[in-house]
């Protein structure tokens, strides 16, 4: 039975029922207007149809800035002045106009946004939650449920007081989708929802989605993590330059996509970590893992650490990285892997301990002084320096200046080579626009070139590749290796990704088997 069949046969299935959701013909269009107010026009969704099924999770993957995230905000409603919709977008049978979605936003319908940046940042957690809860209900009942959720999530009560700034990355994942189930909506969207999440507390996202379905719930999961996809959606479409290039079953992505009909579609379950006998040059011998052991050059010594509300997160670490190393850091999420990152790249000062680092002296060309970067290197943030340890966060939108186009902010690093912007695939016409006016993978490219150069002496990636598609995320490991391999940069990477921690480095360190016993 080939793949149109099958896909043909879970509508024919469905057909009892009109779609929860449905799209139809939609177009979207930006205009922009340029220096000398030169009128441009983008259309990054050109005539996308879509049905989503009571009961059903349908998985929208596809390469980055294709149009995923977006489809979710023109559904929402809330795409920015510049953005003009044509096609028609229907709940439940009733075309969605901004009345009807004022009515449903946030009840009916609900989004968890790929960015962490839409918690609001002067409400806590609990108040963020009750948000989300009918308002009808008691306060000691909406109490009990939010203790209940936040337990779920592995997340302590003292959760409920925090602020957004003292959340992690995989907290914060945790904490907007406790929102959504908090809402109890007919229709979820998640976009993104698994970045920086352990391989448990993705499980258990996944089997609430399932609860969810099992309870006549839809789930609409737009997400680059095809591994995730595979195991729960129903249906599974592919974008790819703002159009859905085709619509299979779970089943077809097995074999290594042979029964996909786009070659597309084909490249991205190719690209993935696990499959064998794949031609990504992450499985290259000649790229991260194979390199002779150097002088270890950056080094933490018994570092502790506590955040404002007491909690005690860094417990007596040590780490070491050599240079030209690869080394994977792991732990579960909320274990303070970030925040040890940030200590390292001088960012934050332990509480006791000390990060040594050698200095590179570029006019001798060798190795110098050993330093402590948090007490020596005063200017971690002076435009005059620059720092030899870098960080790739997770979340590009919170490393760049959102008032600065691209182009000023690449003029930042001093210059950035015209081919390394090639091979990280940057279109010259990104360079004209605002950080608001890319998608995250198209603004991790940005990050990832803006520290590629020769005094960069060691990298932190901090779930660098979790906003790209299979595809660009092999290329752009390419990318680096060959790049760190060539100038003797030390990588550390940080991710839950055990196919990709395996694949790249020489070494993986558990962050939590470091601390003093």
């Amino acid at each position: 039975m080939d793949q149109m069949h099958d896909t043909q046969k879970f509508i024919d299935g469905n057909a009892a029922q009109q779609p929860v959701l449905k799209v139809e013909h939609l177009h979207l269009t930006f205009t922009q207007y340029a220096r000398g107010l030169r009128k441009r026009e983008l259309e990054p969704i050109k005539d996308l149809n879509l049905e989503l099924y009571q009961g059903e999770i349908l998985a929208i993957i596809g390469s980055s800035g294709s149009g995923k995230s977006l489809l979710a905000h023109a559904i929402m409603g809330i795409l920015p002045y510049n953005a003009t919709v044509s096609g028609d977008v229907l709940f439940k049978g009733e075309r969605l106009t901004e009345k009807v979605r004022e009515k449903i936003r946030g009840k009916e319908l609900f989004l968890v946004p790929q960015s962490v940046t839409y918690l609001d940042p002067l409400l806590t957690v609990e108040k963020q939650i009750k948000i989300s809860m009918e308002k009808e209900s008691s306060s000691d009942i909406r109490d009990s449920e939010i203790d209940k959720l936040l337990a779920h999530y592995g997340l302590g009560p003292e959760v409920r007081r925090y602020y957004p700034h003292q959340l992690s990355g995989g907290m914060t994942r945790k904490v907007l989708l406790v929102c959504a189930l908090a809402a109890d909506a007919d229709v979820l969207i998640v976009d993104e929802p698994t970045p920086g999440l352990d391989e448990a507390a993705l499980q258990d996202v996944l089997d609430d989605f399932n609860k969810l379905r099992d309870a006549g719930k839809s789930v609409l999961m737009i997400t680059h993590d095809i591994k995730a996809a595979l195991k729960i959606a129903d249906r599974i479409t592919v974008f790819y330059e703002g159009e859905s290039v085709e619509t299979a079953l779970p089943e077809d992505f097995t074999d290594n996509g042979i029964r996909l009909k786009h070659p597309y579609s084909r490249k991205l379950v190719q690209a993935l970590p696990h499959v064998k006998n794949q031609t990504s040059a992450i499985q290259s011998e000649s790229t991260c893992s194979e390199r002779p052991e150097q002088p270890v050059r950056l080094r933490a010594e018994g570092i502790h650490f506590h955040y404002g509300n007491g909690k005690e997160v860094l417990k007596g670490n040590d780490f070491e990285v050599r240079e030209g190393e690869v080394v994977g850091l792991i732990a579960p999420s909320g274990a303070g892997k970030t925040t040890f990152a940030r200590i390292l790249a001088g960012y934050r000062r332990p509480d006791r301990g000390r990060v040594l680092l050698e200095r590179f002296v570029e006019n001798s060309g060798d190795w110098d002084l050993v330093q402590e970067i948090n007490s020596a290197d005063k200017k971690r943030q002076s435009a005059a320096s620059y720092h030899p340890v870098q960080m790739i966060l997770q979340h590009p939108e919170k490393a760049v200046d959102p008032l600065r186009k691209m182009k000023g902010l690449l003029d930042e690093a001093r210059g950035v080579p015209a081919d390394l912007l090639e091979q990280a695939e940057i279109r010259e016409e990104w360079l004209d626009r605002w950080p608001a006016e890319l998608s995250g993978g198209e603004l991790q490219r940005f990050c990832l070139v803006r520290v590629l150069n020769e005094r960069t002496r060691f990298l932190i990636c901090d779930e660098m590749t979790t906003m790209l598609d299979a595809v660009s995320r092999a290329g752009l490991w390419e990318l680096l290796c060959d790049y760190a391999e060539k100038h003797r940069i030390g990588v550390i990477v940080i991710s839950h990704d055990k196919d990709l921690v395996d694949q790249l480095c020489s070494r993986v360190v558990d962050l939590k088997m470091t601390e003093e016993k």
